[in-house]
């Protein structure tokens, strides 16, 4: 009889792993326990309820949806069109001109600066006419005079000051630029030239 009791062991053990392991799921929530419908014995069985069906725009309600989507994406794109965002460009990426010179710089955005200014060319894309604001880095040791030309018309001048040409400091043109490829050149005007390190045209 030791065997007997045995298999029961054993079918005892096998079957309380399964209720627990059910159990374990039902209180986890990773099993669902379905549900039949229930009925009463000798009455029809149920009719399931009927679906409802989605209802359905009436179509100008669409077009008008669509004339607005159509409105937006058009006030989008001619918004964006003429907008700039904010471009940056270093001094050494344009070209010098009259003794102008690109010289290593350790503390310049683009580890260069251009120095002994004499005339510094750059070109920006502009995508549509208007007042731009240009944001000149520069550095300098001396008072000097910064001339700025679009396309060789003077626009404007700036003094510009320093005691170190190890510490960067800002100033600004503010100037109607043409829509298209822009040329921007900058000239000493007067006193000891400032370095230039970067331009931000906004």
């Amino acid at each position: 009889m030791g065997w007997f009791r045995v298999a029961a062991a054993s079918v005892l053990l096998t079957l309380a792993v399964i209720v627990l392991g059910t159990v374990a799921k039902y209180a986890t929530g990773t099993a669902t326990i379905p549900v039949a419908a229930a009925s009463v014995p000798g009455s029809a069985p149920a009719s399931p309820a009927p679906s409802t069906p989605a209802s359905i725009a009436p179509s100008a309600q669409v077009n008008e949806a669509a004339a607005l989507v159509k409105t937006a994406t058009e006030t989008a794109t001619k918004s964006a069109a003429g907008t700039l965002a904010p471009v940056t460009v270093e001094a050494e990426d344009g070209t010098v001109r009259k003794g102008a010179d690109i010289v290593f710089c350790t503390g310049c955005s683009g580890g260069q600066r251009v120095t002994y200014l004499g005339q510094l060319d750059i070109e920006v894309r502009i995508p549509k006419a208007g007042k731009r604001t240009i944001t000149v880095v520069y550095e300098a040791d001396h008072e000097s005079v910064i001339e700025m030309k679009v396309a060789g018309t003077r626009l404007a001048y700036r003094k510009v000051t320093g005691d170190d040409r190890n510490e960067q400091q800002t100033v600004t043109f503010t100037a109607k630029l043409p829509a298209g490829n822009v040329t921007l050149s900058f000239y000493a005007y007067e006193g000891d030239p400032a370095d230039l390190d970067r331009f931000t045209i906004s």
